[in-house]
This record gives C-alpha cells, sequence and structure tokens, in this order.
C-alpha cells in the first residue's frame, strides 16, 4: 500500500508539470522584430538584444520570411518570420533570463525529413554563466534522445516536413525534466529524466546544430515561470519521487 501511495504521487508530481500555467513570461520571441534575409544570403541574425549567435560563417544561423527567396510558407509556424540553421561550423544560438530554479520552455521546431538520420538540433538548459547543467536534448538519427551526464538515451521519435510542439519543465531542485512532444507526454513512467549536471539555478536558454550542410528551422521561443499556486502540488510530487528513492 505505502508503495503504491509513493508510487501515486510521483505520478501526480509530474502530471501536475504540464497542467502549471505560467506565472511570468522570461523570454519570449517569435523573430518577427529584425529584418529578414531576402535570398538565404548575408548576415540576418536574431533580435541581438535577446540572442547571443556563434558561427563561423554569417549564413549559418539567419532569419527568414514569407518573402525570403526559396522558402517555404511551411518552414514559418506562426507570423511573417523563423529562424533556420545551415551550414558549416559553429552554428550556436543562446538567450540568458533572470536565473530560475523551475522553468517551462516551449519552442517550434521542424526537422525536414532528407535530414532525419543525423544528429541535427540540439537543445539545452544552462545555468547564468553558460555551463551546461540542466535538459540535454538532441534530435539524432530520428530520435529525440537526451543525456544523463554519463550517456544518451532515447525518449521518442520525432516528426519530420512540419513543425512540432517540444515543450520541457525542467525542476532543478529535484534535477529532473519531462518533455511534451508533438501533444504527448514522456515522463518515464513518472520519474522524469535526469538532467546533465549537477544544477544551480537555470538561467541560459541554448540550441545548436550538429550536422554540417543540413538544416532545422525554429519558431516561437518562450520561456515561462511556473505559476507558485500550483508549485507546491508539484513539490509534493516530487517528494514523492525522492522518497520512492
Amino acid at each position: 500500500m505505502l508503495k503504491k501511495r509513493k508510487e501515486m504521487f510521483v505520478l501526480i508530481g509530474f502530471t501536475i508539470m504540464f497542467c502549471i500555467q505560467a506565472y511570468g513570461s522570461l523570454l519570449e520571441d517569435g523573430f518577427e522584430s529584425v529584418p529578414a534575409t531576402p535570398d538565404f544570403t548575408g548576415d540576418y541574425d536574431p533580435d541581438s538584444s535577446v540572442w547571443e549567435t556563434g558561427e563561423d560563417y554569417a549564413s549559418s544561423i539567419m532569419v527568414f520570411s514569407k518573402t525570403t527567396s526559396g522558402a517555404e510558407t511551411s518552414w514559418i509556424h506562426s507570423g511573417n518570420q523563423a529562424v533556420r540553421f545551415k551550414g558549416a561550423g559553429a552554428r550556436q544560438l543562446s538567450a540568458s533570463y533572470a536565473p530560475q530554479t523551475s522553468v517551462i520552455v516551449t519552442f517550434q521546431a521542424y526537422i525536414p525529413d532528407i535530414n532525419k538520420g543525423f544528429r541535427t538540433l540540439n537543445f539545452n538548459l544552462r545555468n547564468s554563466t553558460g555551463t551546461l547543467i540542466g535538459p540535454n536534448l538532441s534530435f539524432y538519427d530520428q530520435t529525440i534522445k537526451y543525456h544523463d551526464g554519463s550517456n544518451w538515451y532515447d525518449i521518442t521519435n520525432f516528426v519530420t516536413d512540419r513543425y512540432a510542439e517540444v515543450t520541457v519543465y525542467a525542476d532543478a531542485a529535484t534535477k529532473k525534466f519531462t518533455l511534451k512532444y508533438d501533444g504527448v507526454l514522456y515522463d518515464n513512467g513518472g520519474a522524469g529524466y535526469d538532467f546533465y549536471g549537477t544544477p544551480g539555478n537555470l538561467g541560459q536558454i541554448y540550441f545548436s546544430f550538429s550536422q554540417n550542410y543540413r538544416e532545422a528551422y525554429l519558431d516561437d521561443i518562450l520561456v515561462d515561470v511556473p505559476e507558485p499556486a500550483t508549485f507546491g502540488l508539484l513539490i509534493l510530487g516530487m517528494f514523492g519521487l525522492i522518497r520512492k528513492k
């Protein structure tokens, strides 16, 4: 009976993760506020007041629009603009926000089918100094994988040739996260997935792209703080997780 009760607390806690409403937005960007490339050439980075880019070539990370020559409207999730990763060399996109113990990150990701067999888009959460500590995800060989600091593990397959919503709830207090992908919740049987490292607070969102000359698209990125009114229930679920171990 006690074991079942503990398991119930675990499931309640991680189910609540995706019932929590946003209390306040830390970052929100659909890449609409900056000029877009006319033809996928030139240096058209996302808003530099929000994002820091790391790229070996100016066109590796590029804001484009529905009127960009060669662009397809399906590459944009909403509004008129989005971001493309393509090219060779380093391609990193990161943004800092006020450090938090828990965050909810939502973004729209599009992986072309031609790239599904490669390691393409990577996403992770870092502390305010840029050290990787939180969820570490990779869209890799048709699968969304996570790294716990020791090994890669599969979570689920990803879809191609269309946008899919990715939502990550990360809690530094328990060093656990869950993933909601394309409308389906993945919580590791109620136990959550492990962070990459030993965290302090979470203060930076980070995207990178691994495969030379392949591409992926991002749109509508949102970082939220969980609502305090429901956070106590989350901690109750986490308590069950800790006690179970």
